[in-house]
């Protein structure tokens, strides 16, 4: 995406975007953040020296017929993990992201 498209999305994203937030509590959210968990706790590199302590994620939607695009965060699935390691993950995230579309990772002079 070019540096234009992309000030557009985001000037479109903070003026004209309607926004709306709903919790989802079904069974369906309670069986994904179980499999979210199981997931953390199989990719763990290294399980008899790591301690699994939580996971979050994002999923997307796209919906053609109504022009519209849906977000669902999942982040019951944190467990005890302290707000501010959340933060440095979701950081560490944004870069794996902007990695996968070819731009490269901000970081700052302590390399994270």
């Amino acid at each position: 995406m070019s540096k234009s498209k992309i000030k557009t999305f985001e000037t479109e994203m903070g003026q004209k975007v309607k926004v709306e937030r709903h919790e989802v509590a079904s069974e369906a959210s309670t069986k994904g953040n179980g499999l979210l968990r199981d997931i953390g706790e199989l990719v763990n590199p290294i399980p008899n020296t790591l301690k699994y302590v939580g996971s979050m994620a994002v999923h997307i939607y796209q919906s053609e017929m109504l022009r519209q695009v849906f977000f669902m965060g999942q982040a019951q699935t944190l467990g005890d993990t302290p707000e501010e390691t959340a933060s440095a993950a979701l950081t560490n995230l944004k870069g794996d992201a902007m990695n996968y579309y070819g731009r490269a990772r901000k970081t700052k002079r302590s390399g994270f």
